[in-house]
């Protein structure tokens, strides 16, 4: 056999080995091992002997499962008659020479042989044409990052959603949504940057899959692995033979391909790796973090002609289509009509922890790190809150990544380290949330003294995965944000009952309205042991706008609303589940929007903003945030009393924003005359108007601005108060108070924390409908009625209760057809 394929040996066509090349002192089993795994064929000599010995049995048996799994070709040449018809391991696989016919049976063996010669022959030439990706390299490409601990096996180009992708416009310099891989493969030359974690990798790895999957040559490079190497074919066609079969020369010349460099860095060989490439690639996509975009690539001449493509955070859309995908492929649920209830839950988990962007940026690895860390993972020994557990897995998996050992004491090294660091950058820099290089040394030198830290743990902990990062200018901060707040809320926790940290914690509370103090108590109160943090949030919560009483929403307060009746339809026009359920989203994100337009606002100093008024609404909404994370995260270990405690005052705060403008009909037209008549002074003559006519818009506006505002509040609580473990709780406060507008806040909970229309849904729908009868509760009657219909389009529900709702909301019933209202 060895001289037959001697010839394509010589051809350059294939290389063989067979154990006889063993050297004395090798590990015969091991050295076998290796070679069959790394052959594009094997061949088995066929005989009585062959089938008798244990040892080819375990070498074929390796050699089937490898074949399954990565498409490595089994050749069985029949050199003597044996009974090979009746191995289950070799029948199913045609046999050479020809139909299997045993070497030793023909009249000329040399004719036999060269049957065999032209079957390998034409396997061989079949593998350099195919280029069939290796499925080891797939798996590879396919896996999921996840933090938690779980062996949970997922295939991420299943749960895969394009990410929020933008670019300057070369027309307007605006900015340009990228809304699929096709508009995304149509550039030639493509820069994607984003920040850690933001899905760079995963990007790739999808534009890998979809360009191989149709049908055009692809090559995938992480240069992590392989910048150190200089710019060669023979580099290549390394990196080529680990993810294909088949020949490279022969791929070489195929058109249209594209090489995806990942994770671009200014370090050793990249840029010449990319010059190299352009040379022998149609297409390049290049990706890199934002921190060496703006520093190293924005202005670099030799990637002047590169598209750039930032990664944002996920909208509330591709959010839920991420939540879907992951149930579909992690619970096997292919149908999640009538689960709506359930995402509606799982996305009020993620975005408490999430938090408007403001704590976690919204990124896949992230949603799913959460999504996981809630069922699989609950770190031991670790007293923190349920929602802290989140944090405290992505920080371990960062710091494992980074190389720290996953000991107790590594971990714990690190753990208490970073908070002392995070103290010390709160202490010298609470703005900007760094240290100098001088300010670290200084630190590093104290904290050597007072404990004791291996320095190459340190170290780990600013390498290229570690939480702490190094700007260009050399200051030192958090990678990520979330980590800072993290560790400083715990170094406050822990330090509490000391007198100067807790004149900070009450100076944190007192000022609240701040980003950066809020964000810091929701941590601290993650770690918090002492109920003291609680309590002076909830006096400080009680006692803002004090001077009013919480809103009621009786008749007296909504009589003004009456003639905006006619402006707030009866009926919800619905354009079917799945289109309601996107455009509910799409408002989600105009708020988050908003929200990040007014934290410059909340970040000025009280001494400049010098309206009590508007100073007491930014403390009384932070501290709501605040609040409510304390609901989320204590349920468990607060008592029953306590909870109804902090379900009431942020009722109550809420009610008293509410009651900011709800005031009497006279305040409010006294309003609107004072508005009427400044207009009235501005006018100039060349520019008169029908001041009736203005009068009337005003009112409107002024009116409809107020609804806004009691809505938008009233939303504000029942979104804060948002946990179906505490809905007895929720109705005892409703029956307590006894008001409209406690009522139409529990009922509102009820909807939001249902995975359905709920028969207790219905009965506490029929009773307010019952209640507020008549043109005086017209108004309460109508929001009722549009929050009900906003929740039944937007859910999946049984026919005959959507037509039960219908008909007590007095609605016309249009039966749903396939998530669409019928028309």
């Amino acid at each position: 056999m060895e001289k037959f394929l001697k010839l394509l040996q010589t051809q350059g066509l294939v290389e063989h080995w067979y154990d006889r090349k063993i050297l004395a002192g090798q590990h015969i089993e091991r050295i076998i091992e290796d070679e069959i795994r790394s052959s594009d064929i094997v061949a088995f000599l066929i005989s009585v002997d062959f089938l008798s010995s244990n040892a080819c049995q375990k070498e074929l048996s390796l050699a089937k499962e490898l074949a399954e799994q990565n498409g490595k070709k089994l050749i069985s040449v029949i050199v003597r008659e044996c009974p090979w018809q009746d191995h289950d391991s070799i029948a199913p696989y045609l046999a050479t020479p020809r139909d299997g016919k045993a070497i030793n049976t023909w009249q000329d063996e040399d004719e036999a042989w060269t049957y065999v010669y032209n079957d390998f022959k034409n396997v061989i030439m079949d593998l350099k044409k195919n280029f069939e990706v290796k499925e080891d390299f797939l798996k590879e490409l396919k896996s999921l990052e996840f933090c938690s601990q779980s062996n949970q096996d997922l295939d991420f180009s299943k749960i895969f959603v394009f990410p929020n992708l933008s670019k300057i416009s070369e027309k307007d310099e605006k900015q340009v949504n990228i809304k699929n891989s096709s508009d995304l493969r149509k550039y030639k030359k493509l820069i994607i940057h984003g920040d850690t974690q933001s899905g760079k990798t995963k990007l790739c790895s999808h534009l890998f899959l979809e360009t191989i999957n149709d049908k055009k040559p692809a090559l995938f490079v992480n240069l992590n692995a392989f910048a150190h190497k200089k710019p060669s074919l023979s580099n290549l066609q390394e990196l080529y033979e680990s993810q294909y079969h088949g020949d490279f020369q022969c791929w070489l010349k195929q058109k249209e391909k594209t090489i995806i460099f990942d994770n671009l860095s200014h370090e050793k060989n990249c840029l010449d790796h990319i010059s190299f490439a352009e040379k022998h690639f149609d297409k390049i996509i290049l990706s890199t973090s934002d921190d060496d975009y703006n520093s190293y690539f924005s202005d670099e001449i030799r990637l002047a002609h590169y598209t750039p493509v930032s990664i944002l955070p996920f909208t509330h859309v591709k959010q839920e289509s991420l939540i879907k995908n992951w149930l579909q492929e992690s619970k096997k649920e292919n149908n999640l009509e009538g689960h709506h209830g359930k995402i509606d839950q799982i996305e009020n988990n993620i975005n408490s922890i999430i938090i408007h962007n403001k704590i976690l940026p919204r990124y896949p690895f992230f949603i799913l790190s959460i999504l996981q860390t809630y069922e699989a993972f609950m770190p031991q020994n670790i007293e923190i809150t349920a929602y802290g557990h989140c944090y405290y897995a992505l920080i371990v998996a960062h710091l494992v990544k980074s190389g720290v050992e996953p000991k107790d004491e590594s971990i714990s090294a690190c753990f208490n380290y970073s908070r002392n660091l995070a103290f010390e950058i709160f202490t010298k820099n609470p703005k900007e949330l760094y240290l100098t290089n001088e300010q670290l040394k200084s630190f590093d030198d104290r904290y050597n003294e007072k404990y004791i830290i291996n320095k190459s743990l340190i170290n780990r902990l600013k390498g290229r995965y570690g939480i702490l990062k190094t700007e260009t200018n050399g200051n030192i901060c958090f990678n990520l944000s979330y980590s800072y707040y993290y560790f400083l809320g715990g170094y406050l926790s822990k330090h509490y009952n000391e007198n100067k940290i807790e004149d900070i914690v009450s100076e944190l509370i007192e000022n609240s309205h701040k980003k950066n103090n809020s964000t810091t108590l929701i941590f601290t109160i993650h770690h918090a042991h002492d109920l003291k943090i609680i309590d002076e949030i909830l006096t400080h919560t009680a006692c803002a706008i004090d001077q009013l009483a919480p809103a009621t929403l009786d008749t007296d307060e909504t009589e003004i609303f009456y003639e905006l009746l006619t402006a707030i339809p009866e009926k919800l026009e619905s354009n079917g589940v799945k289109e309601d359920r996107e455009s509910e989203r799409a408002r989600r994100d105009l708020v988050e929007q908003k929200d990040e337009e007014l934290s410059e606002i909340e970040n000025i100093d009280d001494s400049e903003r010098d309206n009590k008024i508007l100073n007491d609404i930014y403390h009384c909404n932070k501290n709501i945030e605040v609040l409510s994370q304390v609901l989320r995260n204590n349920v468990g270990n607060l008592e029953r009393k306590k909870i109804a405690e902090i379900a009431e005052t942020i009722c109550d705060a809420g009610l008293r924003l509410s009651r900011l403008l709800v005031t009497s009909k006279n305040e409010i037209n006294e309003l609107i005359n004072y508005i009427h008549e400044r207009l009235r002074i501005s006018g100039s003559d060349n520019d008169k108007i029908d001041l009736k006519i203005k009068e009337d818009d005003i009112r409107k506006a002024v009116i409809f601005h107020v609804f806004l505002w009691i809505m938008s509040n009233i939303e504000r609580v029942v979104s804060s108060i948002n946990k179906p473990e505490i809905s007895p709780v929720i109705k005892e406060l409703s029956l307590l108070k006894n008001t409209p507008a406690y009522k139409i806040i529990y009922y509102f909970f009820s909807l939001d924390t249902s995975e359905n229309f709920t028969k207790r849904n219905k009965e506490q729908l029929e009773g307010l409908v019952r209640e507020y009868q008549g043109k005086e509760h017209s108004f309460l009657h109508r929001i009722i009625s549009i929050r009900t219909q906003q929740f039944i389009n937007t859910h999946e529900i049984e026919s005959s209760v959507y037509q039960s709702v219908c008909s007590t909301l007095k609605i016309d019933y249009k039966p749903k057809f396939k998530g669409r209202i019928s028309t």
